[in-house]
């Protein structure tokens, strides 16, 4: 941040020295420019993680001859769909400033040169900052810098795409990125429950997993979804078992913005899992609520991460399901289904 602020400090002192005025003001503004410069240089040169650019650059002129096999060209041939990926929401804001753009230059019709003089350096300031943003957002996608882990995610689930986007009960994705609810843990996909009501046990009432993925869908459905990474420290983002980054989410609801997770519970599609006591006293409340419970709360089921990793208690519970034999659990933080086939939660976050 300070070698950015300083390259700006330069660009705006070269062009103070460009004005009409004193020339040793002028020469004391062009040497200030000059000291911040170098100073952005040595920046560069010194640190390594400032060099990865012009490394590639370097690259590519010694490949002249051979450009495919340059880290450039490689890069832009295997990136290319990230790099129209990151550029496209940039679409927007280019909007704004090709409609500024047109309303300067019509100022610019009136009779005289005193506001066409004002107006000209605006419009080459706007085409820069249009060339300049879509420059750097490509090369951000072509993954010519380190890696830098995001730390809020946010995005507009359309009901055109918000099939393929949610995976299952927790789980979604933005862009390229997989994202994992914090704190709850929704059935997976293939899992089956054994719902609490025993006039509602068909076939479909069963797939718990797949019901609790409608559950997401229709609740992130044509809504502004703003994630953030859970907050174990600010050095790292934390990741569940397969590498996804673990977020808490909020969508704007009739009653103002809404946890996403917490939802879920209440409506008994997911579970707490390390999560917050707010996520656990919404469980319960989801539990009682009489007869049966909401969603599947009070369903005969294991708990997702011993459906997920606990091949012998899932072929279990499959026989007991085929049985019509239901335990009805006690425990809502641990055991979250049938109490004999259930199993501790590790300390893995997920």
């Amino acid at each position: 941040m300070i070698a950015f602020a300083l390259l700006l400090a330069a660009m705006a002192a070269f062009l103070a020295s460009t004005i009409q005025t004193r020339l040793w003001l002028r020469g004391l503004c062009w040497i200030g420019g000059v000291a911040a410069l170098t100073y952005v240089t040595y920046r560069v040169v010194a640190f390594g993680d400032h060099r990865g650019f012009f490394h590639v650059l370097m690259d590519a002129a010694d490949n002249l001859s051979t450009p495919k096999q340059s880290v450039l060209w490689q890069s832009i041939h295997a990136n290319s769909g990230s790099v129209v990926a990151s550029i496209r929401p940039l679409a927007d804001v280019l909007l704004v400033i090709a409609t500024l753009a047109a309303v300067s230059a019509l100022a610019a019709f009136s009779k005289g040169e005193r506001l066409e003089r004002l107006v000209r350096p605006l419009l080459y300031g706007l085409i820069g900052a249009m060339i300049g943003g879509s420059f750097a957002l490509g090369v951000m996608a072509l993954g010519l810098g380190d890696i830098v882990k995001t730390r809020q995610y946010a995005a507009f689930m359309s009901k055109d795409t918000i099939e393929e986007l949610v995976h299952d009960g927790d789980t979604f994705r933005l862009g390229e990125v997989s994202l994992c609810l914090y704190g709850i843990d929704a059935p997976e996909l293939n899992q089956i429950c054994i719902p609490a009501n025993p006039n509602a046990r068909s076939e479909a009432d069963r797939q718990c997993g797949r019901r609790a993925r409608a559950e997401l869908v229709n609740l992130l459905r044509d809504k502004f979804i703003k994630c953030n990474a859970a907050e174990f420290s600010r050095a790292n983002v934390p990741l569940d078992a397969l590498g996804r980054p673990l977020v808490t989410c909020f969508v704007e609801m009739s009653g103002g913005e809404q946890d996403v997770a917490q939802i879920l519970v209440e409506r008994g599609w997911a579970f707490p899992y390390h999560g917050k006591d707010e996520y656990v006293a919404a469980a319960i409340a989801a539990r009682e609520n009489k007869p049966y419970g909401s969603g599947f709360a009070k369903a005969c089921t294991l708990d997702p991460r011993s459906w997920r990793r606990e091949r012998a208690y899932r072929e279990t519970f499959r026989k007991r399901l085929l049985l019509a034999v239901a335990d009805k659990p006690d425990d809502v933080n641990l055991t979250l289904g049938c109490k004999s086939l259930a199993v501790p939660n590790s300390d893995n976050p997920r």
